[in-house]
């Protein structure tokens, strides 16, 4: 059984991200030979039972939306096709978190910081540091 696969969202922040789907092939094949199966991924219970609509686990341009996204994995026999078992995992994208952006401040006594509405305050450069 394949662990669920996750990414972060780009910038855009739309739920769609590329996924290699192969980094699942040798788990799901265990201690199977690879010689001897084929492993194949669908979008539906259906596909992966029938063999129809195998989604390309090597192309790039294969984004998938990650909420709620489920994978059928299909593990054939190669000298019988007619054997085989199914299993799935998720695609999961994780939102890319939006932080507050407050603008540079130049003052020579002291200052109280504004609230933000997302994230902490550091010492360093990009949460590095002590938080304040």
């Amino acid at each position: 059984q394949p662990s669920d696969l996750y990414a972060c969202d780009d910038i855009s922040n739309d739920g769609f991200e590329i996924f290699d789907l192969t980094s699942q092939s040798a788990t799901v094949l265990g201690t199977n030979n690879p010689s001897n199966y084929t492993v194949s991924y669908y979008t539906s219970q259906a596909g992966a039972d029938d063999g129809t609509g195998t989604i390309d686990p090597a192309s790039p341009d294969t984004a998938f939306n990650g909420t709620n996204q489920v994978i059928y994995v299909r593990v054939e026999d190669n000298s019988d096709p007619t054997v085989y078992a199914t299993t799935t995992f998720n695609l999961v994208v994780n939102s890319t978190p939006l932080a507050d952006s407050p603008a540079d401040i130049t003052v020579c006594d002291s200052y109280v910081l504004p609230a933000l509405t997302v994230g902490n305050y550091y010492t360093g450069s990009g949460g590095t540091g002590s938080m304040l």
